[in-house]
Protein backbone atom coordinates (compact mmCIF):
# COMPACT_ATOMS: atom_id res chain seq x y z
CA UNK A 1 0.00 0.00 0.00
CA UNK A 2 1.59 3.52 -1.19
CA UNK A 3 1.56 6.52 1.22
CA UNK A 4 -1.27 8.14 -0.92
CA UNK A 5 -3.67 5.29 -0.44
CA UNK A 6 -3.03 4.53 3.48
CA UNK A 7 -3.90 8.29 3.40
CA UNK A 8 -6.79 8.38 1.96
CA UNK A 9 -8.24 4.85 3.26
CA UNK A 10 -8.13 7.03 6.56
CA UNK A 11 -9.67 10.14 4.86
CA UNK A 12 -12.41 7.78 4.15
CA UNK A 13 -13.48 7.85 7.79
CA UNK A 14 -13.84 11.62 7.50
CA UNK A 15 -17.20 11.69 5.06
CA UNK A 16 -19.23 11.50 8.15
CA UNK A 17 -18.00 14.67 9.50
CA UNK A 18 -19.48 16.98 6.03
CA UNK A 19 -22.37 17.36 5.34
CA UNK A 20 -21.85 17.05 1.44
CA UNK A 21 -19.50 15.11 -0.83
CA UNK A 22 -18.50 17.90 -2.12
CA UNK A 23 -17.09 19.70 1.35
CA UNK A 24 -15.93 15.88 2.03
CA UNK A 25 -13.23 15.73 -0.99
CA UNK A 26 -12.49 19.38 -0.20
CA UNK A 27 -11.41 18.79 3.17
CA UNK A 28 -9.49 15.59 1.76
CA UNK A 29 -7.78 18.11 -0.86
CA UNK A 30 -6.75 20.10 1.80
CA UNK A 31 -5.37 17.82 4.27
CA UNK A 32 -3.59 16.49 1.14
CA UNK A 33 -2.08 19.96 0.02
CA UNK A 34 -0.96 20.44 3.71
CA UNK A 35 1.07 17.16 3.69
CA UNK A 36 3.39 18.41 0.28
CA UNK A 37 3.17 22.37 1.01
CA UNK A 38 6.44 23.45 1.41
CA UNK A 39 6.87 26.29 4.33
CA UNK A 40 4.04 27.79 6.06
CA UNK A 41 1.19 25.91 5.82
CA UNK A 42 -1.46 28.47 5.14
CA UNK A 43 -4.42 28.16 3.15
CA UNK A 44 -3.05 29.96 -0.07
CA UNK A 45 0.09 28.01 -0.12
CA UNK A 46 -2.14 24.29 0.47
CA UNK A 47 -4.16 25.84 -2.72
CA UNK A 48 -1.64 26.45 -4.55
CA UNK A 49 0.39 23.50 -3.81
CA UNK A 50 -3.20 21.19 -5.03
CA UNK A 51 -2.92 23.46 -7.90
CA UNK A 52 -5.62 25.61 -7.56
CA UNK A 53 -4.60 28.77 -7.69
CA UNK A 54 -5.81 30.06 -11.15
CA UNK A 55 -9.28 28.52 -9.63
CA UNK A 56 -11.84 30.62 -7.39
CA UNK A 57 -10.56 30.23 -3.80
CA UNK A 58 -14.01 31.68 -2.24
CA UNK A 59 -15.27 27.48 -1.82
CA UNK A 60 -12.10 26.45 -0.15
CA UNK A 61 -11.96 29.72 2.14
CA UNK A 62 -15.85 28.52 2.42
CA UNK A 63 -15.16 24.97 4.05
CA UNK A 64 -13.91 27.27 7.05
CA UNK A 65 -16.32 29.45 7.40
CA UNK A 66 -19.44 28.34 6.45
CA UNK A 67 -19.79 24.32 6.24
CA UNK A 68 -21.44 22.79 9.49
CA UNK A 69 -19.05 20.15 9.55
CA UNK A 70 -17.94 18.27 12.35
CA UNK A 71 -14.10 17.90 13.45
CA UNK A 72 -14.29 15.88 16.42
CA UNK A 73 -15.28 13.08 13.93
CA UNK A 74 -11.99 13.94 11.78
CA UNK A 75 -9.93 12.51 14.79
CA UNK A 76 -12.28 9.34 15.07
CA UNK A 77 -11.08 7.14 12.24
CA UNK A 78 -7.67 8.14 13.14
CA UNK A 79 -8.04 7.13 17.03
CA UNK A 80 -9.68 3.51 16.19
CA UNK A 81 -6.90 2.93 14.07
CA UNK A 82 -3.90 4.10 16.38
CA UNK A 83 -5.01 3.52 19.85
CA UNK A 84 -4.29 -0.29 19.43
CA UNK A 85 -0.72 0.99 18.47
CA UNK A 86 -0.76 3.34 21.00
CA UNK A 87 -0.16 1.54 24.50
CA UNK A 88 2.54 -0.64 26.35
CA UNK A 89 2.17 -3.42 28.00
CA UNK A 90 3.57 -4.67 31.36
CA UNK A 91 2.10 -8.17 32.23
CA UNK A 92 -1.89 -7.33 32.33
CA UNK A 93 -1.10 -3.85 32.85
CA UNK A 94 -1.98 -1.21 30.38
CA UNK A 95 0.45 2.16 30.69
CA UNK A 96 -1.35 4.46 28.16
CA UNK A 97 1.46 6.63 26.32
CA UNK A 98 0.67 10.52 26.96
CA UNK A 99 1.86 13.38 25.08
CA UNK A 100 1.81 17.16 26.31
CA UNK A 101 0.85 19.46 23.55
CA UNK A 102 0.33 22.00 25.85
CA UNK A 103 1.62 25.51 25.16
CA UNK A 104 2.86 27.90 27.49
CA UNK A 105 5.72 28.26 30.16
CA UNK A 106 7.99 25.21 29.83
CA UNK A 107 8.42 25.20 33.74
CA UNK A 108 4.47 25.28 34.23
CA UNK A 109 4.11 22.97 36.91
CA UNK A 110 -0.06 21.94 36.41
CA UNK A 111 -2.08 21.20 33.06
CA UNK A 112 -5.26 23.10 33.82
CA UNK A 113 -7.30 20.69 31.62
CA UNK A 114 -6.84 17.29 30.65
CA UNK A 115 -9.06 13.94 28.95
CA UNK A 116 -8.84 10.56 28.72
CA UNK A 117 -9.46 8.71 25.83
CA UNK A 118 -11.52 5.52 26.43
CA UNK A 119 -11.74 2.78 23.52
Amino acid sequence: MTLLAAFLDIAAGWRSGFPQSRTFQRAVRQALGSLVCLGRRCLSRIIWANGGQLRSWSAEYFLHSRCDWQPQELFRPILQRTLPYSSSTVGDAKFPQLVDSTRGDAFHSEILVSRIIHK
